[in-house]
């Protein structure tokens, strides 16, 4: 019975131990580990006082996704907005197609180094007799200039809110993730 007894306590506190250890090692159903809701991907951006800023993006990882993007948006939370991420690097060019709201886009390496970052303004909408073809004729482009897979968009005045400029690296979480995934 005493030995039962001596036994018993150290497997009860060893199974406790490896309980704690566990629950500390595997992320939580709600987010992925870095603080970022299920399904959105964590970029931080340090502005130029230093501070930096969080923000929780959609990813948007395949040509149905892309194609859409944040059209028909008429609004976009203060930490929120959408990450592209294609299979192959190429010079980008974004339109304002469907965006009733401003939208800031900024174009960034595998590194999150920006490479290019405009403030993007809506475009008048399709006209009712205006062919699918001449409406994305007469949207502005607003290119990358240099090869990327990645482009983040965010609410528009971001980028001068936070004086984002090129050369200056973003942190984006579970990159390497993203970048499995996208088709």
């Amino acid at each position: 019975m005493a030995l039962a007894k001596r036994t018993t306590l150290p497997l009860i506190s060893l199974a406790g131990a490896v309980l704690i250890v566990l629950m500390l090692l595997v992320p939580s159903c709600g987010n992925t580990g870095d603080g970022a809701p299920a399904g959105l991907v964590r970029v931080d951006i340090t502005d130029d006082d230093g501070k930096q800023h969080t923000f929780f993006l959609e990813p948007a990882i395949n040509n149905e996704s892309r194609f859409k993007g944040l059209s028909g948006r008429t609004s976009i939370d203060d930490d929120g907005g959408m990450i592209f991420v294609f299979p192959n690097a190429a010079v980008r060019k974004f339109v304002m197609r469907d965006c009733p709201i401003p939208i800031d886009i900024v174009y960034i390496d595998t590194g999150g180094r920006v490479i290019a970052a405009h403030a993007m303004l809506p475009e008048d909408p399709q006209g009712e007799d205006e062919s699918d073809s001449k409406y994305e004729e007469r949207l502005k482009r607003y290119s990358s200039r240099f090869a990327t897979p990645l482009v983040i968009e965010l609410q528009g005045g971001m980028i001068e809110k936070l004086g984002i400029d090129e050369s200056d690296v973003l942190k984006v979480y579970g990159l390497d993730d993203l970048e499995k995934r996208a088709k």
